[in-house]
């Protein structure tokens, strides 16, 4: 008797660089990048207020040295470079993260990779316990986990993890619902 059913599906081929990092039956369903564009609305405010009121501080504190005749105020430009410092930060580090973040899904997890000084890739599994928030925007943010980090006073903080910004949000969150529903393989 012959066996008529359909011969086994060849091995999934990852990309290079990707060898070692999915799983044999793993695939990669969508891949993308957020929007880097600035976006007035991840300003971190209060940070911000504290360093302008800071930096005004020191540049008064500046000239009212250089008024006096004295030269302490050149030791003061080390605190003037850490407000400005501080200023950009304030309203820049959303941005910046976003222009070295990069997003994969495959049929198991979701992949973020940050590119620059402090690289990395981190992974996420996407399953039926999976809670997905979607702002509804495009490009828009979907959250799909949260990350615990300590401050320097040992305070315990939460951060959201997810794919922020991407655009066709819509059909990005369609793909995770289907990893998550297992409607994908």
């Amino acid at each position: 008797m012959t066996d008529l059913s359909p011969p086994p599906p060849p091995p999934i081929q990852h990309p290079p660089e990707w060898v070692g990092i999915l799983d044999p039956d793993e695939r990669i369903v969508w891949h993308g990048a957020p929007d880097t564009a600035f976006d007035i609305k991840e300003v971190a405010v209060w940070r911000l207020a504290f360093m302008v009121i800071w930096t005004g501080t020191v540049i008064y504190l500046m000239f009212e040295d250089i008024r006096d005749g004295s030269f302490v105020w050149t030791f003061l430009l080390l605190f003037l470079g850490i407000g400005l410092w501080g200023i950009r930060r304030s309203i820049l580090e959303a941005t910046l993260e976003r222009r070295r973040s990069y997003y994969t899904l495959t049929t198991k997890r979701a992949f973020i990779a940050q590119t620059g000084k402090k690289k990395s890739l981190k992974s996420y599994p996407i399953d039926a316990d999976t809670m997905l928030n979607f702002d509804g925007e495009d490009p828009g943010t979907i959250l799909f986990d949260k990350e615990e980090w300590h401050d320097a006073d040992g305070d315990t903080h939460f951060k959201d993890v997810g794919f922020k910004k991407v655009f066709d949000a819509r059909t990005v969150y369609r793909h995770l619902r289907d990893v998550q529903t297992g409607a994908v393989e």
